[in-house]
């Protein structure tokens, strides 16, 4: 199991995920940051029913699992995939920015906003 897969606290529901589908960008903007702001480290193209918490169990219980993994098929089906993974890797610069490695990434409002609450978090 890769540290990526590793996380602390099971997730049981997608309340807090404000997209139900993926038409476009801004829907994958909304599934990335839902992600960011679980400070999940992901990759899109994994089966995230085998994420697991750092006790050993599953993060995700299956229908959330399967979920999430159909969303991000939805992305890459019906968004341009240079932009979903453009999407994709912006989120991630910020995610591991904030556990100390610094990358030279120009960050969109939006993203220092979500920097600045990691680190003083």
């Amino acid at each position: 199991m890769t540290d990526r897969q590793k996380r602390g606290s099971k997730i049981t529901n997608l309340l807090d995920l404000e997209v139900e589908n993926i038409n476009d960008l801004s829907d994958v903007k909304k599934l990335a940051d839902w992600f960011l702001d679980k400070n999940i480290n992901y990759h899109p193209e994994d089966d995230l029913n085998y994420y697991e918490t750092n006790d050993g169990q599953k993060l995700f219980t299956k229908i959330i699992g399967d979920r999430l993994n159909h969303l991000w098929l939805q992305a890459f089906h019906n968004c341009n995939q240079k932009d979903v993974w453009s999407i994709i890797l912006r989120r991630h610069n910020v995610l591991v920015s904030s556990k100390g490695i610094d990358y030279d990434v120009e960050l969109t409002e939006n993203e220092k906003r979500v920097m600045k609450e990691l680190n003083n978090g």
